[in-house]
């Protein structure tokens, strides 16, 4: 067996875990976008803020912490995502 193929198996363990956390990040926004549509139809119909700025800096403040830069600007992507 070839020294390539004799390795295939050991990263397809770390591949395939990969793509299911991938799909399950995938599929959570989604259902944080839909959340988000919910939520600007229900400030819409109660004629409040379209955004509201102490919550939107929380979630970057939160992703932040927890993802440094790199979760600021996740942060930020996900709220301008237009719902």
């Amino acid at each position: 067996m070839s020294p390539s193929r004799q390795t295939q198996p050991e990263s397809a363990g770390p591949h395939a875990r990969i793509a299911s956390i991938d799909s399950a990040i995938i599929e959570l926004l989604h259902q944080r976008r839909s959340a988000a549509s919910e939520l600007a139809a229900l400030r819409r119909a109660g004629r409040a803020p379209r955004v509201q700025l102490a919550l939107e800096n929380e979630v970057v403040r939160r992703y932040s912490e927890e993802l440094g830069n790199s979760g600021t600007r996740l942060a930020l992507l996900l709220l301008r995502d237009p719902a």
